[in-house]
């Protein structure tokens, strides 16, 4: 699933959008929506999207005042907006498309077409990125730009990842390490060593997990340390732990 967010001071037009994505493009999992630039920077820094559907004309600015705040932003823009003298603007700042209102069908799938393509191009290079640090012992590594450089350590070192705004905070057995990427960018190249997202400041590993508290809503890891189960990942934890 692609992770969308919609921004758009109208109300009628993020229903809109809404309506029109989840009927003809599926593939797209809108995971939240803000009406003016304040909010949006809050919740695109808390979920991590991989997409965001952005209005050009906002209350409090512009869509592309947004995305300049957002420097080496890990993330697709697609503006919607129905004032096409912004196309070249919107060009320039690397935006992925561009649709204009009211939104046609065809265009978004598209559109949504492209920037799956693209986002596996992406997914397949940081893989292979990934897969460059496996070595022929049994212990897996892989490389992480932190803010000072980078650092080669082994899979089996991560206890779990934590959030820090646009960084990641690798808490390690021996030792923490700041990532220069946000979470959302090592939650799908983790899959692969089953990390699982507990909470939407959370990838743990699962080799670290030593029990799961129901009443408080935790998990244990081996050192002891305690993480809070958000209420809508608790289910499919538990799930996955059962089939360990």
């Amino acid at each position: 699933m692609i992770r969308a967010i919609l921004v758009d001071d109208e109300e009628r037009a993020i229903t809109s959008l809404r309506i029109t994505i989840e009927k003809y493009c599926k593939e797209v999992q809108i995971i939240g929506t803000a009406k003016n630039i304040s909010e949006a920077k809050e919740i695109i820094n808390r979920l991590n999207p991989q997409v965001v559907f952005l209005d050009i004309n906002l209350p409090d600015g512009s869509g592309i005042d947004l995305l300049q705040s957002f420097k080496g932003a890990d993330f697709k823009v697609i503006f919607v907006t129905a004032y096409d003298k912004y196309v070249i603007q919107a060009l320039r700042l690397s935006a992925f498309d561009y649709l204009m209102k009211p939104v046609d069908k065809d265009d978004l799938v598209q559109c949504v077409d492209r920037l799956k393509d693209e986002l596996l191009s992406e997914f397949t290079e940081k893989f292979k990125v990934l897969s460059s640090y496996l070595d022929n012992s049994n212990h897996k590594r892989i490389a992480i730009n932190t803010i000072e450089g980078l650092d080669v350590i082994d899979i089996q070192e991560i206890l779990f990842l934590s959030s820090n705004s646009n960084y990641t905070d690798f808490h390690l057995t021996d030792r923490k390490l700041v990532s220069s990427k946000p979470i959302g960018t090592y939650e799908d190249l983790f899959d692969e060593f089953l990390f699982y997202r507990i909470h939407r400041s959370y990838l743990v590993n699962k080799e670290h997990i030593r029990a799961f508290k129901r009443k408080e809503s935790v998990v244990v890891l081996t050192n002891g340390q305690k993480l809070e189960v958000s209420k809508r990942k608790k289910e499919e934890l538990l799930s996955k732990l059962q089939g360990f």
